[in-house]
């Protein structure tokens, strides 16, 4: 469905169809899935960070400005890695000589396009340019985890309804160890100080723009515990409303959820349907864009997209309704992340605070803080693996850890998991072993 989040999906479906089946994966299945899904998350919040959103903070370019000793001087200061500024700075100088950009294409700063919106100091800039050409080593590096569990990246290929077809051994999993210890110590000690620092330099602009308005937020929680509840997931499942000026922790109710099409192309009526008995059927006749091509005048149906709901009102889902219902959930790691970015902006570990995230802070905060928690966790479950690994190797264990088969041939399930840009379903119906009905709630709708 999807090259940006392959695993996402696959998870989503493979739990609707394990619903549809009567099926409950075993302990190995949910702790490989879990690696799998952590590494997947890990390059995606590396990637936004930084080769996504950084360089609307960050200007390259004026790095040629940097003393390479202050930049040194303040890495120590910051608490920042150090990297070879002195051979990064010589580089940037021959790609401002010779005017061939590469990466920086397209940055404001190459045609001077509000050169004042640009707040880091020379040095800053300079030690941020060094992170974000290392952030590509790092998210080749979580790949490299999804690949030796899926065997390529994207589209994995090992988690199917009933579990798993990848057999963890105690190489590969040394191999996956190495490699999230290695991104643990990485975003804790680059990417978190970094959101700091560039958060701390523009907070009056992050904090003052980007409020979803409703404030609404949903999450359906992501990387299940042995209990398999939603609410019980390391993220857990939850709803967090702030129209009261106060953010207010729910219980999340998946029979509330609906799409409709009133403005959507599709030939149904347009009412609310819960997606297990959602329809999508195209129109005989495409009516267009326009109403007028003259006045373009948009028609009242103008696109392909579904409009989903929860109890009549829209979410935010992602990253930050992700770490919000986590922290109202008291998740310790999700708390102590989100405190201490507050505290390195100064700013009170309170409600209003926690309201102030529905904003860009939120946004540029949530990411590097669900990446530590991930990376940390992820080196959790390789040691619960290895646990695994002895009992089955000493017989402690029976039945197949990794795989369980079906046990009925007709049924009804539903995916509830998270994608990292946001909650994601998928729901299937099967009769005699054949799917009859199959419908999708994605995080950009």
């Amino acid at each position: 469905v999807c090259g940006v989040c392959p695993v996402s999906h696959c998870h989503s479906s493979v739990y609707a169809a394990e619903g549809a089946y009567g099926i409950q994966h075993p302990e190995g299945a949910r702790l490989v899935r879990n690696l799998v899904e952590g590494s997947q998350f890990l390059h995606s919040h590396i990637l936004w960070f930084y080769q996504l959103s950084a360089l609307d903070y960050v200007n390259p370019l004026h790095a040629l400005e940097a003393d390479v000793d202050k930049a040194y001087t303040l890495c120590e200061q910051l608490g920042l890695a150090q990297s070879d500024f002195g051979a990064l700075k010589a580089r940037l100088e021959l790609f401002a000589k010779n005017g061939q950009y590469s990466w920086l294409s397209g940055g404001w700063f190459l045609e001077g396009q509000a050169p004042e919106a640009y707040k880091l100091p020379a040095e800053v800039d300079l030690i941020a340019t060094a992170h974000y050409i290392e952030a590509i080593d790092m998210q080749a590096t979580a790949d490299e985890i999804s690949a030796i569990i899926g065997g390529k990246m994207p589209h994995i290929q090992t988690s199917i309804p009933g579990g798993t077809a990848f057999v963890p051994t105690p190489d590969k999993i040394d191999d996956i160890l190495f490699r999230a210890t290695k991104l643990k110590a990485w975003i804790d000690n680059v990417m978190i100080p970094d959101a700091i620092a560039i958060a701390s330099v523009y907070l009056d602009d992050v904090s003052g723009i980007g409020n979803n308005k409703h404030g609404n937020f949903l999450a359906y929680g992501v990387f299940d515990r042995p209990s398999r509840e939603l609410e019980d997931r390391f993220f857990p499942a939850g709803i967090v409303r702030m129209s009261s000026g106060k953010p207010v922790l729910e219980k999340f109710d998946g029979s509330k959820m609906t799409e409709e099409t009133t403005h959507a192309y599709y030939a149904d009526d347009g009412k609310p349907l819960h997606p297990t008995k959602g329809v999508t059927v195209a129109p005989q006749k495409f009516p267009g864009y326009y109403k007028d091509e003259a006045t373009q005048t948009v028609n009242d149906k103008y696109t392909w997209s579904k409009a989903p709901r929860y109890d009549g009102e829209p979410m935010e889902v992602g990253p930050l309704a992700r770490v919000l219902v986590s922290y109202m959930s008291d998740v310790p790691e999700v708390v102590a992340g989100v405190t201490a970015v507050c505290k390195g902006l100064n700013l009170p570990v309170d409600s209003s605070t926690i309201v102030a995230l529905n904003s860009a802070l939120g946004r540029l905060a949530a990411r590097p803080i669900e990446a530590s928690d991930i990376a940390g966790y992820m080196i959790t479950w390789c040691a619960e693996v290895v646990a695994l690994l002895k009992a089955v190797e000493i017989g402690d264990l029976k039945g197949n850890p990794w795989f369980k088969n079906r046990v009925r041939d007709n049924g009804e399930g539903e995916g509830f998991w998270e994608a990292p840009r946001g909650a994601l379903y998928h729901t299937e119906k099967i009769a005699g072993n054949k799917i009859t009905h199959y419908q999708e709630i994605v995080p950009t709708t």
